[in-house]
């Protein structure tokens, strides 16, 4: 071979080997979660199946069944925010309208759904929420945060309404009403009516409208009802009896005031604390929180009062003192901020950041979904969870604000529960049961170590809970602050505590936690050492020992922090991929890529941070949003866990934790190149060194990776589909020598 030919070939070998490797980083199979707590709007469909919109998407309800139907931005809506749900007759399909614009249609006798985007598409809308429907034969009207837009019997948009008579131009409308051949839209300005008979809806001149200045008594309006030809005007605090052009007071000092609707029964009204009729005062209801709105809907001439219920989804009331709850399983909150997996495959979640929407901590396990709050346990005191990490031994550690850390020890049907608080731990100078704890870290010993963050000085910045369940205290012996909520330990048994603002506190208790004495104590800023930022909002330690810094403007690694002991200069380098990004969790997978979470989706680098592996964003993937909060791994089985504000997202990966020994196996067989497109192998060792050999003993295709798992293409090294034949797979591990074989019958169509 010529030496230009031979170039060519290894730079065309290398290209294959980095391309590949980089093709293994994939996700597929995704499944949202999210929180179906928050009910905004019900309504029954032609079967008597009860659907709900809500904060997290949309669910049916079959009371024949008593089973659940969860539709999510995955394989159903557009959208997860769903705000508001309607049942048309004619045309026998839902309708879900969300906060973002989208229109999602299912047709129940097709099963199938369709996305219309028109006003998710308008530009020039500032505001696309969808409040309301309304429908008169094939007409359809969908009212919202930019004004009225009709539909015809195709899902054609026709009029798009901008003025309603004397109202400003993009007045939104929260909710629309069709009486006899009059269609009224409930505004915050008061109501506006027109006749279906005008030529167009667009003609503000033929608009009629309702406020103060004509009879209402404020125009703060949040909704309409239509009973016999009247038309009931909720505001604030008053309902308005409206007939004919006079308006008539008929409630006053409601309380405020949610929801108006009517049945044959009469007007009912939801304001913070109860449902009430016009006619006949508050309905004495055993609810499980109050109620925070209503609708009135009819299930097969049967006519039902639907009632959301603050965080705990809605509940049918016929009648009597007591409601039928309906509540999915689903997480009590769409904010994830902290994951981790336990030894038997559970993830859990938490659901602050710091003491933000705080809902406690959630687990996901194979019966779902369990909500643990404050009250659930005597070792659950507070709902401000922000932090989860697994230890060696299988339990995990929750950090709270205020309520000290929880220590769960997971179990096939649960997990036991023990919160360490003041009385191990200081909390803040001036309120010391108030224990603020972060991410806790364990060192080769099996202690673990936890902060007690404080925004002023005084009293013990780290403890150590020894494997034998001693607890011991230290004070900040670089300095006097507190401001620090993260460990991690490197290789030499450093603690490395990350701050909001202060910088680094590295911390070596020399292996003596009685003594004192030898304690070294270090403060590393961005003085010292050039780690971008004095705030670190994550911190991890990689498998080769490198320390992995995640800050507002980017991402630093120390290849060497064992140097601080000696005083040595740290070498810090800073992928610039991540330059001036919003770093918000780092996670080491078992083939040590880095997978960073950040404000503008998730970056997976290699080993030591100089090549992005792959990036994963909301335009490219099911994420409702590029705001990911925190990462996690099922290492058993390859499960990706991706947590934003708005939900989470989980994704089949090859990254899964080799064997100690190979088992070798490879599906689906027989592999049809051409139709599957890839093979899985599956039951790898570490570090393997794979050769894929043809019947005729010839090695046509190399591959390597560290993972339990890889895919193969059908093709050997030069891009070529392999003919029809039985090929064998062999496996060496480079680094422990283990070997290992299979078979795959390939055939070509």
């Amino acid at each position: 071979m010529g030496l230009s030919k031979f170039i060519c070939t290894a730079v065309f070998l290398a290209f294959c080997v980095f391309g590949y490797a980089s093709s293994q980083i994939r996700l597929y199979n995704w499944k949202a979660h999210s929180s179906m707590y928050k009910v905004v709007g019900a309504a029954y469909d032609g079967s008597g199946n009860l659907w709900a919109a809500t904060s997290g998407g949309a669910f049916r309800y079959s009371f024949a069944k008593k089973e659940f139907t969860e539709y999510r931005n995955v394989d159903a809506m557009l959208s997860l925010g769903a705000s508001a749900v309607y049942y048309q007759a004619s045309s026998n399909s839902m309708f879900i309208g969300s906060n973002d614009g989208v229109i999602s249609r299912f047709s129940l006798d097709g099963n199938k759904w369709t996305h219309l985007t028109d006003i998710q598409n308008q530009t020039t809308l500032a505001k696309k929420k969808i409040s309301a429907f309304a429908s008169i034969g094939g007409r359809l009207f969908v009212g919202g945060d930019f004004g009225l837009l009709e539909y015809n019997s195709e899902n054609v948009p026709g009029d798009y309404v901008q003025q309603m008579g004397e109202f400003p131009r993009g007045t939104p409308v929260l909710q629309i009403v069709v009486l006899q051949d009059t269609l009224w839209a409930a505004t915050p300005l008061g109501v506006a009516r027109i006749a279906l008979s005008e030529p167009s809806l667009r003609n503000p001149s033929a608009w009629r409208t309702i406020n103060y200045t004509n009879g209402l008594q404020e125009n703060n309006c949040v909704g309409i009802a239509a009973y016999g030809e009247k038309m009931y005007i909720a505001s604030l605090s008053t309902i308005v009896e409206y007939e004919k052009g006079i308006c008539k007071v008929i409630q006053q000092n409601a309380g405020k005031i949610s929801t108006i609707s009517a049945n044959s029964d009469g007007i009912f009204y939801t304001n913070e604390f109860v449902l009430a009729s016009v006619a006949g005062g508050g309905i004495s209801l055993k609810l499980p929180d109050f109620p925070t709105g209503h609708v009135l809907t009819s299930a097969k001439d049967k006519e039902n009062i639907i009632i959301f219920i603050r965080n705990n989804a809605l509940g049918v009331y016929r009648g009597g003192d007591s409601v039928e709850l309906v509540q999915p399983n689903t997480p009590f909150s769409n904010q994830f901020s902290s994951l981790t997996t336990d030894k038997f495959g559970n993830l859990w979640a938490t659901t602050a950041i710091g003491d933000v929407n705080p809902a406690g901590f959630a687990l996901l396990s194979a019966n779902g979904w369990t909500n643990y709050r404050a009250g659930n346990n005597p070792a659950i005191v507070t709902n401000s969870f922000y932090k989860a990490v697994r230890m060696s031994d299988g339990s995990v550690w929750l950090g709270t604000w205020g309520g000290g850390i929880v220590k769960a020890v997971p179990s096939e049907n649960g997990a036991t529960f023990t919160n360490y608080n003041d009385s191990v731990i200081t909390g803040l100078p001036n309120a010391p049961k108030f224990v603020v704890t972060g991410k806790a870290a364990e060192d080769a010993n099996g202690a673990v170590w936890v902060t007690s963050f404080s925004p002023s000085s005084g009293g013990n910045l780290l403890y150590a809970r020894s494997a034998n369940g001693t607890w011991r205290g230290f004070e900040n012996g670089a300095g006097s602050s507190r401001e620090y909520k993260q460990v991690a330990v490197d290789f030499s048994g450093t603690k490395w505590l990350a701050s909001d603002g202060a910088g680094l506190v590295v911390f070596n208790e020399k292996g003596t936690l009685d003594d004192k004495t030898d304690d070294f104590w270090r403060s590393v800023t961005t003085n010292d050492a050039n780690i971008l930022s004095n705030t670190q909002t994550a911190i991890a330690v990689d498998k080769n020992g490198a320390l992995w810094l995640g800050t507002p403007v980017g991402l630093a690694v120390i290849f060497n922090p064992s140097a601080i002991l000696r005083n040595g200069t740290l070498a810090v380098q800073r992928p610039q991929s991540l330059a001036n990004l919003t770093i918000n969790d780092i996670f080491v997978d078992p083939q040590n890529n880095k997978w960073v979470a950040t404000n503008s989706g998730v970056f997976v680098l290699n080993e030591d941070g100089t090549q992005t592996l792959s990036i994963f964003t909301k335009e490219n993937t099911p994420l409702s949003s590029n705001e990911v909060l925190a990462i996690a791994l099922n290492e058993t089985n390859g499960t990706m866990y991706f947590g934003t504000k708005e939900g989470l997202l989980q994704a089949q990966s090859l990254t899964v934790q080799p064997l100690p020994t190979y088992d070798v196996s490879v599906f689906p067989q027989p592999f049809y190149p051409e139709i599957d497109g890839e093979v899985v192998i599956d039951g790898l060792a570490d570090d393997a060194n794979i050769r894929i050999v043809s019947p005729g003993g010839q090695a046509i295709r190399s591959l390597q990776t560290k993972s339990r798992r890889i895919t193969w293409d059908g093709r050997d090294n030069f891009g070529n589909i392999v003919p029809t034949g039985v090929y064998v797979i062999l496996g060496v591990s480079a680094t422990g020598g283990e070997a290992g074989a299979g078979k795959i019958a390939i055939i070509r169509k």
